[in-house]
């Protein structure tokens, strides 16, 4: 609203009244702020995937490249659709993302990968013979390969259906593995500055906003008793 009186170069109320500003300053520090946050999908939640898919099919396959992926590197959806081959480094277990929602500096950021990750990934490159381009592809009602890369659409199709998969008492969203990467590394004592590293925060605000329901717990007065 400000912004709109002001590039209209309308008279703003609250420069000429001081009763007017701390008015509209109290009702915005009324306000519930507080932002929503997709449910945790721990590393649990994924060993429990890796028992159940049929890693056999394509689909299934694909699905526990795209999990085991997702904890692992606590990338955003726009990062793991973004997987080129060639941004996989698997002697050094690693994935390089080429661009962050937070990166203004365009330098990028490396997400860990497990064995077990490597892994699955060998398996899908030797069952759809990709050599190149996109890691996570689109595949046909028939389950033949494409040569395009999944949708968000469709990626957010796969985090509904494992869900359905492992009976969930909540539907996760796509950043599901990324909020509950971060619980998975506060639950195993990893430092805050780890954490943050790994996300590719430029501050801690949003890691401890992830980490709030194990933090709860584990700090404070939780600790003397």
């Amino acid at each position: 609203m400000r912004y709109i009186i002001g590039v209209s170069e309308l008279i703003a109320s609250w420069k000429q009244s001081k009763l007017f500003y701390e008015y509209i300053n109290h009702k915005i520090n009324q306000k519930f702020r507080r932002q929503s946050q997709s449910a945790p999908m721990r590393l649990e939640d994924i060993d429990a995937i890796n028992e159940k898919l049929d890693t056999d099919s394509l689909i299934g396959l694909r699905d526990a490249v795209i999990f085991n992926t997702a904890i692992d590197t606590i990338f955003r959806a726009s990062n793991l659709l973004a997987i080129d081959l060639h941004h996989i480094d698997f002697a050094k277990q690693r994935i390089f993302a080429p661009r962050s929602k937070t990166d203004k500096s365009g330098k990028g950021q490396y997400g860990y990968i497990s064995t077990t990750t490597i892994n699955f990934i060998d398996k899908w490159l030797s069952l759809t013979g990709i050599f190149d381009g996109p890691l996570l592809r689109k595949l046909s009602p028939k389950q033949t390969v494409q040569d395009t890369a999944m949708q968000y659409h469709a990626l957010l199709a796969r985090y509904k259906n494992i869900a359905s998969i492992l009976s969930l008492e909540f539907t996760p969203s796509c950043h599901s593995t990324r909020v509950g990467g971060v619980v998975t590394m506060f639950e195993r004592g990893i430092s805050l500055d780890q954490i943050q590293k790994a996300g590719g925060w430029t501050s801690s605000a949003m890691p401890m906003h992830y980490g709030e329901e194990f933090d709860v717990t584990k700090t404070g007065m939780a600790n003397v008793s």
